[in-house]
């Protein structure tokens, strides 16, 4: 009887040990198999990554790179005195805002005097009385030019400087301004000076 028992333990064991030769090479096979090369994708945009993207380039500095170097300029240029004379007149007012460029070719200085002057007219709660020839001029240039930079720059100072009377004619520009053979832009602009008569006219 124990022979018997015995002789079915190994039985069971060579069974259980008994794999077909063609599974044992099926599966080295799959196991050697190498694992299948994907290709490797590169970011069109050179300054998708943290570290390229805080890189100094002397072509092109950043804003605080700028300010950095430029800045006894900037306090001259945005003296109170030297902010008034573009608001001495309503022709020197256009003259500063006329000097918003295409994309990114505006000289930084008007810029940064664009945003003073924008500030300036709103001290003590917006009671200067400049401010009004200010934002006329703003709003002349938004209604009559037909780049698509200048009307979103001018129309991001209204939104800080505007009165809630401007909404009329802000409401004129989203459904009229038309940037010609660029139907985003026209949407862009006008979408944006939708934005801004909501803001003013609450």
């Amino acid at each position: 009887m124990k022979r018997l028992f015995g002789i079915a333990i190994v039985a069971a064991l060579a069974g259980c040990a008994a794999v077909p030769a063609a599974d044992k090479s099926a599966a080295t096979a799959k196991k050697a198999a190498p694992e299948p090369e994907l290709p490797q994708l590169a970011d069109p945009n050179p300054f998708a990554n943290y570290g390229p993207g805080m890189a100094s380039d002397k072509a092109y500095p950043m804003a605080y790179e700028w300010q950095s170097a430029h800045g006894a300029e900037i306090v001259e240029a945005t003296k109170p005195e030297t902010l008034g004379k573009f608001l001495a007149s309503d022709e020197a007012a256009r003259t500063l805002i006329d000097g918003v460029k295409e994309d990114y070719s505006t000289d930084p200085i008007v810029m940064v005097q664009i945003a003073a002057i924008t500030q300036l007219v709103m001290r003590d709660g917006g009671l200067d009385a400049r401010r009004e020839r200010w934002t006329k001029a703003l709003l002349e240039k938004v209604s009559s030019t037909g780049s698509f930079y200048g009307a979103m720059f001018c129309l991001d100072q209204l939104r800080w400087c505007g009165y809630p009377r401007d909404a009329k004619t802000l409401r004129e520009v989203a459904t009229t301004w038309e940037m010609r053979a660029d139907k985003e832009a026209t949407r862009h602009v006008r979408e944006f000076a939708a934005q801004v008569e909501r803001e003013l006219a609450k």
